[in-house]
């Protein structure tokens, strides 16, 4: 794999790929149990802090969309099934298709970038637009699906070999 050449690399601003919308103000005593994932600012499973109804009918997060939390664990995730979100979190909508791959790529760029922010220096939705990241090109000017997956599944794979020596010591 060689994401060395920086030439093939382009700098793209978040709001030119994705449509930049929030969740909804849903405290603990609204939410009742259910089977629709609710994201908030968690790193843990993905972000989901219940499973709850939608007794209001608000209207579920589309799959493959990408959620950034801008308060508490400042993470981006990628989500492959319909959920609700809180306000805590800006939802990124494709506003093309992108491939599940990509938005992990993506996702993970984001984490990166945002990792500076925190209390003081908090994320919104305004900064969330005008994130800009770096992504892989062909030649031909699309981006580069090849090198991002190759980059997704090599660091899927490392994971995989963390958590399974983990398991195999007993740490998990």
């Amino acid at each position: 794999m060689n994401i060395s050449n920086v030439d093939k690399w382009r700098k793209v601003k978040i709001s030119d790929l994705f449509q930049v919308g929030t969740g909804y103000r849903l405290t603990k005593k609204q939410r009742k149990s259910g089977d629709v994932p609710f994201v908030s600012s968690s790193k843990f499973e993905n972000g989901i802090v219940d499973d709850i109804s939608n007794p209001d009918n608000l209207t579920l997060c589309k799959p493959n969309t990408i959620t950034v939390s801008m308060k508490g664990s400042i993470i981006a995730l990628y989500h492959d099934q319909p959920y609700l979100c809180s306000e805590s979190v800006a939802v990124l909508t494709p506003r093309t298709y992108i491939h599940p791959q990509e938005l992990k790529f993506i996702a993970t760029v984001i984490t990166y970038l945002i990792r500076d922010f925190d209390y003081f220096n908090q994320l919104n939705q305004r900064k969330v637009r005008e994130l800009c990241i770096y992504i892989p090109y062909t030649s031909y000017g699309e981006r580069d699906y090849g090198l991002m997956c190759e980059i997704v599944n090599d660091l899927t794979d490392k994971a995989d070999q963390h958590l399974e020596f983990m398991d195999g010591i007993g740490w998990l």
